[in-house]
């Protein structure tokens, strides 16, 4: 039979899992870049050459046209060209630190769930419920995926 956790083991349990997460990640293979290749340009390519551009001191709009008319993206309607945040992030803190805090967001989300519905389900339900938003969440592990907006926009 299921029993509560009490407010102490839920902090250890929720502590261990961070250290894991952040275990993980630093054992994680290389980065590998993707590959520029004609025809081979892909988004993530270009997230990270705007992020470099950023970080070498270029206007972040100036450098993301110019970069998404060089390999053919479309620049209009003005959607296409996405927002500076993640850009200026990764020029100001490395991409294995971002991919740390998309982690942490991810298991932030889940107990913020689990803790907003307490009064409307059981306590097994709100485990479940945690566990099956980390599970959702699991693409954050694939490191190459954070350069993607949509990816911090659904954590």
């Amino acid at each position: 039979m299921l029993q509560r956790l009490t407010k102490t083991q839920t902090w250890l349990l929720l502590a261990a899992f961070a250290l894991a997460c952040l275990w993980s990640a630093s054992l994680s293979a290389p980065v590998v870049e993707p590959s520029a290749e004609a025809g081979k340009y892909s988004d993530i390519r270009l997230y990270h050459d705007i992020a470099a551009g950023v970080a070498d001191g270029r206007p972040y709009y100036q450098t993301a046209t110019a970069l998404q008319r060089q390999h053919s993206f479309p620049t209009t309607p003005f959607l296409t060209v996405r927002p500076p945040t993640l850009a200026y992030m990764a020029a100001n803190v490395r991409w294995q630190t971002l991919h740390m805090l998309l982690f942490m967001l991810l298991i932030g989300a889940a107990f913020q769930w689990a803790k907003q519905s307490e009064n409307a389900t059981t306590s097994p339900e709100r485990g479940a419920m945690a566990l099956l938003i980390v599970f959702g969440g699991a693409m954050v592990s694939q490191f190459d995926l954070i350069a993607q907006h949509e990816l911090w926009a659904g954590v």
